[in-house]
């Protein structure tokens, strides 16, 4: 049996912890805009559910059908996710590399105020967990 969506929304309202004004406020909304709301039937379940979020109640008692969620198949994104991975893992050989290359140059050649600067940047990344 379908209800009153609106009438059911004014009954929680009515009952929250602010008053129209204040609820009327936060939604960025006139008080007239959640007056007329509360007239219809049919109201969209994404207000409802803004508000609900706002008063602190949870809808999904009344309104079972709000607990339906679409399952999303992992293997969407399980490609995209190795491929990142992919690239990270060889972003972070370059970068070992480079401050290897670095720190010999800098070792070679003398190059103390450089060589502090790149131990500065290689030791704490030394001792960070992966």
């Amino acid at each position: 049996m379908k209800r009153h969506r609106g009438e059911i929304l004014e009954m929680a309202i009515r009952r929250g912890p602010y008053p129209i004004k204040t609820l009327a406020h936060k939604l960025g909304i006139s008080r007239n805009t959640i007056y007329s709301k509360f007239k219809q039937y049919d109201l969209e379940y994404e207000f409802i559910l803004k508000v609900g979020d706002i008063i602190h109640y949870d809808f999904k008692a009344i309104f079972p059908e709000l607990k339906t969620t679409v399952p999303i198949e992992p293997k969407d994104h399980t490609n995209e996710l190795w491929r990142m991975e992919k690239n990270y893992m060889k972003l972070l050989e370059q970068y070992e590399k480079l401050l290897g290359f670095l720190v010999k140059i800098t070792h070679q050649y003398g190059f103390d105020k450089l060589k502090k600067e790149i131990d500065a940047v290689v030791e704490p990344t030394k001792h960070r967990p992966l």
